[in-house]
């Protein structure tokens, strides 16, 4: 194919909206997008060399995937070899196993699913986690593998046919990905069937290019508008979007035509041909492989020593340091081992198959370790280090939350549940027919929690006590999967099912930062850290009370407003041990008291006499150190759940919910309805 500077040049655009994302840079919230960039550039490039070949009969599946290979594997295990120390040194055991995974994962071109099990690409924690961004690599390493296989087949079928399939294809994809939105995001951003149209429109712009614009191209003015606009939508998409846009889907297509637009138009002559084959941009874009490799692994350690956000002095010198690192990578591991005649191709099948194995052996020898976990307990920490971790440890493994099967269940009429399958309505529906106090809590994974606080506590009196209570799910634009639309219909289609509806979800959901939403990120914060630049989503606050008061036309409803978290990493509080104390960061729980005023002040605007509010934060009046943990017990098993432990720690703070829940069945046993009591009256 005929080398084009400008394409050169938007890789660079792509690398650096990735690198900076990463970062933390606050105005390019959408710089994950570069990564389908990146797609649709590879769909252009490999189409054409595999068209380029076919045509003149020179085809070989075992040649394109060994250049393939030399142009992917030797800086990608590069990279592995050397973050191996690196992450030895300054990971926990939990992290380490986590990251010997990976190292099993990504050789053979499964990292994507690895990490489609592990969790989101968007959660702060994925920001430690040095391999993430090999999911990518995967995506692209099983279409290569797939894609030849398809050309092969049918090219003899003619141009036309070709072209066809592909535009099937496409559209098929991106049908596939926006339909997996609504209920397996995760399966819609990792694997590579939603994400093939990303890379397939790559391929359709190289066949339209060899096709009816080779014989007549089109005129200068078009050539301008189109690659102004592919510039101004992956501009856009880049500035505009966040980690709460659904991608890949519709949204999706903005990046991704954009890019597909500046292959298409961006020929030298136009003004951004000019500006993407300018030397800076083409020099970024001739290392932007290497510095995609390195800068993630290179971010998640400098976070890992440091436990802390990268701040914008340390993030500028690590950005300036994937940048080295990629130039080196790229001019002494790159370039010689592309050439065949520096390595020849028994010697690299063998040097590729000996490394792999070489990784792989040391990923399983460090997940069957446990993260060498023995070695670190023993010759590593400290022993409240020691015992910090063993305690935490333990807090996990019996935690209800992250462990469906420890959660409540007496066989009867108390139980939590994740979902309202046939059998829990069944059940739902027959305990309702012999106890007249059915009390049902809905909410996330902290309503998890106070269903247990609630179970425990002695002064409880129902005995009819379901919850419904799913990870991540708000009642709010209820992420996909979550049950409670279903629950809506339940309350609805049977009245006096239930007699009280208790709600909850976490604080940290409706807060929002300069960088987006605050997730778990408060706790990659140091201690001493002032929060700052944090605010409440009002909306979201609006859309929750709107959807609380519809649900109190069918049935009394008290939201359990959010607690205050300690929002402590395991790495930080391991890091710590088990003595040292913690304390709220400084401007931490002003920042939950003003969203707690926020809340009351909505429910009580709706003017709705069987929704009622309750502040939990002014019930359980945390105070740390001494209602965090210390070397005998952990009260949280993470930075804002409470362990099963401290459930039965904090139960009889919540005495005041109980004793109202048992007077509101008291009373609506014996008199059929309703009471307007107040919790805590």
């Amino acid at each position: 194919m005929r080398y084009r500077r400008e394409i050169d040049g938007l890789r660079a655009l792509a690398v650096l909206s990735v690198l900076l994302f990463h970062a933390g840079v606050p105005v390019l919230r959408g710089g994950f997008v570069g990564v389908d960039v990146f797609f649709v550039i590879s769909g252009y490039l490999i189409t054409g060399i595999l068209d380029e070949a076919l045509q003149r009969g020179s085809f070989s599946l075992r040649a394109f995937y060994v250049q393939r290979a030399r142009r992917i594997l030797p800086a990608l295990f590069a990279m592995m070899l050397v973050t191996m120390p690196f992450a030895w040194l300054v990971m926990l055991p939990q992290d380490l196993k986590a990251f010997a995974k990976s190292l099993v994962a990504t050789p053979i071109l499964a990292s994507n699913l690895l990490f489609f099990l592990a969790g989101g690409y968007f959660d702060k924690s994925a920001e430690l986690t040095p391999l993430l961004h090999t999911w990518s690599l995967a995506v692209e390493g099983q279409y290569y593998l797939l894609f030849p296989l398809l050309l092969l087949a049918v090219h003899r079928f003619g141009a036309h046919w070709i072209t066809g399939i592909l535009a099937a294809l496409t559209a098929l994809s991106l049908a596939l990905a926006q339909l997996s939105l609504q209920g397996h995001p995760m399966f819609s951003f990792y694997f590579l069937p939603p994400r093939a149209f990303e890379i397939l429109v790559g391929a359709l712009v190289h066949r339209w290019l060899a096709g009816r614009h080779a014989a007549l191209p089109p005129g200068r003015v078009i050539q301008e508008a189109g690659s102004f606009a592919g510039l101004a939508l992956v501009a856009f998409a880049v500035l505009a979007f966040d980690d709460n846009t659904p991608s890949p889907g519709l949204y999706t297509l903005v990046p991704v035509l954009g890019a597909a637009l500046i292959v298409a138009f961006a020929n030298p002559p136009t003004m951004v041909g000019r500006l993407l084959a300018t030397p800076a941009l083409v020099g970024i874009g001739l290392i932007s492989y290497s510095v995609y490799l390195w800068h993630q692994p290179l971010f998640a350690l400098i976070r890992l020593y440091t436990l802390a956000p990268l701040g914008a002095q340390v993030g500028s010198l690590a950005c300036i340091a994937a940048m080295v690192l990629g130039y080196a990578s790229w001019r002494w591991i790159e370039q010689p081992f592309r050439q065949r005649k520096t390595v020849a191709g028994r010697p690299f099948t063998a040097a590729y198959v000996l490394t792999g194995l070489l990784l792989m052996g040391v990923g399983v020898a460090g997940y069957a370790s446990n993260g060498d976990e023995a070695r670190w307990l023993n010759q590593r920490a400290t022993p409240d280090q020691a015992i910090a971790y063993r305690l935490l440890m333990q807090a996990k493994k019996s935690s209800p939350v992250y462990i469906p099967a420890n959660r409540v269940d007496d066989g009867r009429c108390v139980f939590d549940a994740q979902d309202l399958a046939p059998a829990v309505v069944s059940r739902i529906l027959q305990c309702a027919t012999t106890h007249p106090d059915g009390v049902a809590v809905l909410g996330d994974s902290h309503s998890t929690n106070l269903f247990d606080v609630l179970y425990f506590n002695p002064s409880r009196r129902f005995n009819f006590l379901v919850g419904i209570t799913r990870n991540g799910c708000n009642l709010h634009g209820a992420t996909p999967g979550c049950p409670f639309a279903a629950f809506v219909r339940l309350v609805h289609d049977h009245p006096g099912v239930f007699r009280q509806v208790i709600y909850e979800n976490a604080g940290w959901v409706m807060l929002r930062s300069r960088q987006g939403p605050v997730g778990d990120g408060i706790a990659m914060l140091a201690q001493q850290q002032r929060l700052e630049g944090i605010s409440s989503d009002q909306r979201l606050i609006d859309g929750n009370v709107s959807d609380l008061a519809a649900l109190s036309g069918d049935v009394d409803v008290l939201w359990v407003g959010p607690h205050d978290d300690p929002q402590v990493s395991d790495q930080a509080r391991i890091r710590n041990g088990c003595a040292r104390g913690v304390s709220w960061r400084p401007g931490q729980r002003e920042v939950y008291a003003q969203l707690d005023r926020q809340l009351a002040a909505a429910v009580l605007a709706a003017g709705k006499p069987h929704l009622r509010y309750l502040s939990a934060r002014q019930l359980y009046q945390f105070a740390l150190p001494a209602d965090f943990g210390d070397c005998e017990r952990v009260l949280w098993f993470d930075t804002d759940h409470f362990s099963t432990v401290g459930e039965r720690y904090f139960s009889r703070r919540l005495d005041p919910v109980v004793q109202f829940v048992n007077r509101v069945a008291d009373s609506t046993a014996s008199r059929g309805g309703n009471v307007d009591e107040k919790p805590g009256q």
